[in-house]
Order: structure tokens, then C-alpha cells, then sequence
């Protein structure tokens, strides 16, 4: 049984076993909705909610904010006594247009103000850093922290898409200046993008008592088993996302799942969220619903008991090679901006992370730290090489990127280079 709720370090914070997912509500999940399926989680003991203030800006006609403004919304309704049940956890970085991005002292206050607000709450439990940001000392971001684990606002905060390198010196910074530390770590991994977890980050998590929850725990649904041909992708709205797993690794571990769930007259996607919380070093998986359908799955999933046939039966399965490294991408109808950095990665369906990207025109090249969502590796550089040479005028480059984009949707070449480096 997976039911176990987990303390988070000596903050005094519990997460659920399963984590709810907020980035649906004002999203693919309206408001009504978003309310009865809060209302069931909660009834159900999945008590811990996570969400960003960015969440959905990725969305045409939104700014970002939509998803914390409607768990405010039911948090207002239901009154402080469900408050006081729940573990509302949010994260700051990412690019909010005219309100900022980053993680710098004044950019987390001004942030944190506004989240609040919006949760109509007084604190926070779990505040994530969204994404490393390169452009600000360490030490600075943890003193804000500080500041606002004092002032009561948050209670803990978590690291989200940090590498081992990056959380290491985060955490050696902490202890060297008496400074808060991360105690919760959010990465990208799910059954079949393992690599980029499995090895140094999650050694680290363990060896410093991290509490770590997953992020893209089904795989944009493909772990569900719905996405199994071209056509199974077509109207759905993260079917553009899924489409890089329809390859024979891909429907390797679908076949696994499939195996597994006949012997517990389970689903797909339940046993693949019962693998992860059985994962050493995995404290609860983050998974969404916009359906109580749906989200029935994600509390049977909670209950699921998988045998040690089972478990080597997935590990088989999904075990990553060293040479297997994908990139996905979506549509060009998502690109709003010529500033290379916006359209690469709303490309690569990361909304709005903070990268320094080196655009070398001459060579036709882009280059980006790891942190791309379907990079299934470690540490390094992705090394985008375009075909000719664009021209220097954005719009033109835009055009560029965004043919190549539509190459890799149809499934032709796209020629790219992975570089590792050092942790």
C-alpha cells in the first residue's frame, strides 16, 4: 500500500502519496470542475497540491496565474478547515511577461505577494525555484527565502529542474551561510524519461534527505496507454507532446504496463504511478486530472501493491540506453515571439524557462543548458544545428526553427548533437 502520507525533513510539512497536479484548473479544467475534483481529492486524503505561479500563461489569452487563482477560489469556499488540511505548494522563476521573472531577491518578494493573494492564503508550504537561474547568487535567492520562512509566509522550499551540480552548490551554500536549504526537489521523470533522475540528482536527493516529487508522471498521458498511434494523438491537447514516445522503446513499456495492469485488473497509468511510488528515493509522483473519472485512477493508483515480477518486469521495460536522447516538439502555431530563446523553448515545451542561449548566425546554432522537458540524459548541452544559414532578422530565424519543428512532427530527420559534461 502506497497510502502513507511523508514528512518533509523537520519542516513539520506532509506530502500525500500522490501529489494533485494544479496545472489543468483554469486550464483544460474549468472552474467547476477544478472544485469537485479538489473536493474529491481532498476527501480522498490526497491532501498536497502543487502548482506555479506561471501556470497556465502558456495557454493564448492568459497570463499566467489561472491555476492559483482558482485553488484561491476553492481554498475561499471551503473555508480554513480545509485550509488547514491541504499542502498548497507553487514556484516562482519562470517568465511572467511585465511581472518579471527570475530569482532574485526583488522579483521573489514582488512574487510571492502576488501568489499569495491569488491562493488567498497567508502561507505557503512548499515554494519551489521553478528553474535555475543563472544570472543570481545562490545566496541571494536562499536570503529571500529566509526572509520569508521568518516572516511566516513559507514553510519549506523546493529546487525545480536544478541539476546535481546546481543543487549541490545550493545546498553547500545553505550550510556555509546558515541559510535555508532546499528540503524538496521537483524533477522531470516518469517510467519512461529516467536518465535525466536516476544517477547523480537522485543519489544527491538521497544522501541529503530530500523529499522528491515527480513532475510529468504519466508522460503527457502517454503512460495512460491512450496515445498509441498518430491517430490516437490527434485532438487531444498534449497529443503533440506525446507524439516523441511513439517508438519501439515507447511501446516496449506499454506492453510492460499493459502485462502489469492485466494481473491487478489495474489501468496503464495506475501501475505506472504505483512504479514510481515505489521508487527508492521517490517521495510521491505529481499527476493531473481533468476528469473525477480520472482522478478515481490517480487514488486507485495510491492503493496499488506491485510485486518485486512486476517492478522487474517495468525496469526491464523501461531501462534508458546511453545512446537514446529525444527531443519533442510542438506545433508552430504555439510561437508568439522572434526572441530565440521564447521560440526554442515553447518549442520544446518548457513554458517561458530562463536560459542563456548563444545564437551564433554564422553557424546556424543554439545553445541551451539541460533542462528541456523530454531530454532523457544527464548534464550538458544540446547543440541545435540548423540547416543553412539564417539570416540575422528574427522573424526569419523564427521561420527557420519553426520548419525544422514541423520536420520532427511528421518524422523526418532533424539533425542534433548531445554533448555531456561533467556534474
Amino acid at each position: 500500500m502506497n497510502t502513507a502520507s511523508r514528512t518533509i525533513g523537520d519542516t513539520g510539512v506532509t506530502l500525500a502519496p500522490l501529489v494533485l497536479g494544479g496545472n489543468v484548473f483554469g486550464w483544460t479544467a474549468d472552474r467547476a470542475t477544478s472544485f469537485a475534483l479538489l473536493d474529491r481529492a481532498l476527501d480522498a486524503g490526497l491532501t498536497t497540491l502543487d502548482t506555479a505561479d506561471v501556470y497556465s500563461r502558456w495557454v493564448p489569452g492568459h497570463q499566467g496565474g489561472e491555476s492559483e487563482t482558482v485553488i484561491g477560489q476553492w481554498l475561499a469556499a471551503r473555508g480554513s478547515a480545509a485550509r488547514d488540511r491541504v499542502q498548497v505548494m507553487t514556484k516562482v522563476g519562470m517568465d511572467m511577461g511585465a511581472a518579471g521573472q527570475g530569482l532574485s531577491s526583488v522579483h521573489i518578494q514582488r512574487a510571492v505577494e502576488a501568489s499569495l493573494e491569488r491562493l488567498r492564503t497567508d502561507r505557503i508550504d512548499v515554494y519551489f525555484s521553478h528553474v535555475f537561474d543563472e544570472a543570481v547568487p545562490q545566496a541571494e535567492t536562499l536570503a529571500a527565502y529566509d526572509r520569508l520562512i521568518r516572516a511566516g509566509k513559507v514553510r519549506a522550499i523546493g529546487a525545480s529542474n536544478f541539476a546535481a551540480g546546481q543543487l549541490r552548490a545550493a545546498l553547500d551554500v545553505a550550510t556555509a551561510q546558515d541559510l535555508p536549504r532546499y528540503q524538496v526537489l521537483q524533477p522531470h521523470y516518469n517510467l519512461i524519461d529516467r536518465a535525466g533522475f536516476d544517477g547523480p540528482l537522485r543519489d544527491l536527493a538521497q544522501a541529503e534527505g530530500l523529499a522528491v516529487v515527480t513532475y510529468f508522471s504519466l508522460a503527457s498521458g502517454f503512460l495512460t496507454g491512450k496515445y498509441r498511434s498518430e491517430s490516437d494523438l490527434a485532438g487531444s491537447t498534449r497529443g503533440d507532446w506525446a507524439r516523441g514516445y511513439l517508438n519501439p522503446r515507447g511501446f516496449t513499456i506499454l506492453a510492460a504496463l499493459d502485462a502489469v495492469a492485466a494481473r491487478h485488473g489495474a489501468q496503464p497509468g495506475e501501475v505506472a504511478l504505483a512504479w514510481l511510488m515505489a521508487r527508492p528515493g521517490v517521495s510521491a509522483p505529481i499527476a493531473s486530472a481533468t476528469r473525477l473519472e480520472q482522478l478515481e485512477g490517480l487514488i486507485r493508483a495510491t492503493r496499488l501493491h506491485l510485486s518485486d515480477e512486476d517492478i522487474r518486469t517495468l525496469e526491464q521495460a523501461s531501462a534508458p540506453t546511453p545512446t537514446e536522447h529525444r527531443i519533442a516538439m510542438i506545433s508552430s502555431t504555439t510561437i508568439t515571439t522572434a526572441e530565440p530563446a521564447r521560440i526554442i523553448l515553447r518549442l520544446c515545451k518548457h513554458w517561458g524557462h530562463r536560459y542563456t542561449v548563444d545564437y551564433d548566425e554564422t553557424r546556424g546554432r543554439i545553445e541551451l543548458p539541460l533542462g528541456l522537458c523530454l531530454l532523457t540524459a544527464g548534464e550538458g548541452t544540446l547543440d541545435f544545428r540548423l540547416e543553412g544559414t539564417p539570416d540575422a532578422d528574427m522573424d526569419k530565424f523564427e521561420q527557420v526553427v519553426a520548419d525544422h519543428a514541423q520536420r520532427m512532427a511528421r518524422g523526418e530527420t532533424y539533425t542534433w548533437q548531445w554533448t555531456r559534461q561533467a556534474g
